[in-house]
């Protein structure tokens, strides 16, 4: 026997918040890959201290796993809600988890504030909890199949 999903009415907000939550995630991405591809070169051009320059450059390997976890579960969750897909859930949380990783080094296991300062974290933390509880209330009221 199989079950049927109940597919809800979204309402009028629904697709712009995606849509939004696609392009904020699709900007993370971007900063991720320009992250990714800086050198000496650009971190001086782009006026780094050399503090700020080897705490780029001694990130651990799983930091940088988290940052790409949450930015491209990100895009996929964020595609995935503007389908209505219930997997959106899934990768949402995902990415929230990544997100969360990233900023404990962050915030509790690096100079990072002290050095960069706090920049956009809170909205990224706030963003990707809220992009959750989306993706979750999406799977309750059947907006996502």
């Amino acid at each position: 026997m199989s079950e049927e999903v109940t597919v809800g009415a979204t309402p009028k907000w629904y697709k712009p918040v995606a849509i939004v939550a696609l392009i904020w995630n699709l900007m993370g991405l971007a900063v991720f890959v320009m992250i990714m591809m800086m050198t000496k070169e650009s971190m001086d051009a782009a006026g780094l201290t050399a503090e700020q320059q080897d705490l780029m450059n001694s990130t651990p390997k799983w930091v940088t796993a988290a940052f790409a976890v949450g930015v491209i579960c990100g895009v996929l969750g964020s595609i995935g809600l503007i389908m209505r897909k219930r997997a959106a859930f899934l990768l949402l949380t995902f990415s929230m988890v990544g997100v969360l990783a990233q900023h404990t080094w962050i915030y509790f296991l690096s100079d990072s504030v002290k050095l960069m300062g706090v920049g956009l974290s809170p909205v990224v933390i706030i963003g990707s909890i809220a992009l959750t509880v989306l993706g979750f209330r999406g799977t309750q009221k059947g907006w996502l199949r």
